[in-house]
């Protein structure tokens, strides 16, 4: 856990020097009529508050560089104005060391888009939580009592699957568990009001997939404070070490610039297989509604046209 500010350890709050980031494990990977995002059990603690610049920005990084397969990393930034949520787009197939580009930002409803990041799909059992994060999405509510909802709807599909994994797929298990417990982890952004609502379970000291006790929930109010935490990274926290004058870039291109940078960071490695890499996507939602900053593989953003009213 890192919790000093980015860039000089001892430089004032009032230098408005980056704040920390949350960084959770997290991998995208391909296996066999599996996809996954791998990661490991980490630690919270209690974060710094800060004001940056004339916005307040609270940043959830979710970051993992596992030595085996390929790690996704998933940045929100949430404040009075605006979410954005960005992402790598490199997916690993570790059986036979292919790639294949990817989106991994997924529209589930005109105002509420998601990331997995964990076991995500097994076709050979017919788990997918793809529809069912997009069912939350479309469903009614405030975002937050959307992704409750998607907890509840998910809990069992994703015990099932973790159960499935553990008695009939020894190598998918051995791959999962030498990261540590097992991990899953949804991030669902979207309003106004502008919202990140992130959704974790984690495997238990009985072996069983538990959702996490205390959702991850930030939203955008005039005047609040924002929250920042970091755990363990790697490729991120090497660039911005190399790299500490993008402390001065605005938010959007801070995050830009720090995802851009790890990729450049694990691309530079002498290694058989890349962990993360291109294409990025990185999506924004203001009053204006949604729109890609950088599009990557993903879809066309669709709108939700409202009928007009007619006076009879």
């Amino acid at each position: 856990m890192n919790n000093k500010p980015r860039g000089a350890s001892q430089t004032p709050v009032a230098n408005q020097v980056k704040p920390v980031l949350s960084v959770v494990a997290s991998a995208n990977i391909s296996i066999p009529k599996v996809v996954y995002n791998l990661g490991s059990l980490c630690s919270r603690e209690t974060s710094h508050s800060r004001i940056i610049a004339a916005h307040v920005f609270w940043f959830f990084l979710i970051l993992c560089a596992p030595k085996n397969g390929s790690a996704t990393i998933l940045l929100t930034a949430c404040s009075n104005d605006a979410v954005i949520l960005a992402a790598d787009g490199l997916q690993l197939h570790p059986t036979d060391h292919t790639y294949s580009e990817g989106c991994k930002i997924i529209q589930g409803s005109g105002d509420c888009f998601f990331a997995i990041s964990g076991m995500q799909d097994n076709k050979s059992i017919r788990y997918n939580l793809v529809p069912l994060a997009k069912r939350t999405c479309q469903g009614a509510g405030s975002l937050p009592e959307r992704s409750a909802r998607f907890q509840k709807l998910a809990r069992p599909e994703i015990q099932r699957a973790w159960k499935y994994v553990k008695a009939h797929d020894p190598t998918t298990y051995a791959f999962i568990k030498a990261k540590g417990p097992n991990r899953i982890s949804v991030v669902f952004v979207g309003g106004p009001p502008f919202t990140v609502a992130i959704i974790e379970f984690v495997e238990d000291a009985q072996g069983n997939m538990a959702p996490s006790p205390n959702p991850i929930l930030d939203i955008g109010r005039f005047g609040k404070q924002p929250s920042y935490k970091e755990v363990g990274s790697v490729d991120v926290e090497v660039y911005h070490r190399k790299h500490p004058e993008i402390d001065k870039l605005d938010d959007l291109n801070f995050v830009r610039s720090l995802l851009l940078g790890a990729i450049s960071v694990e691309q530079e490695k002498t290694v058989p297989v890349h962990e993360i890499g291109q294409p990025v996507a990185i999506l924004k939602i203001d009053t204006k509604g949604a729109s890609w900053v950088v599009q990557g593989k993903c879809e066309a953003i669709h709108t939700t046209q409202k009928k007009p009213i007619t006076r009879k």
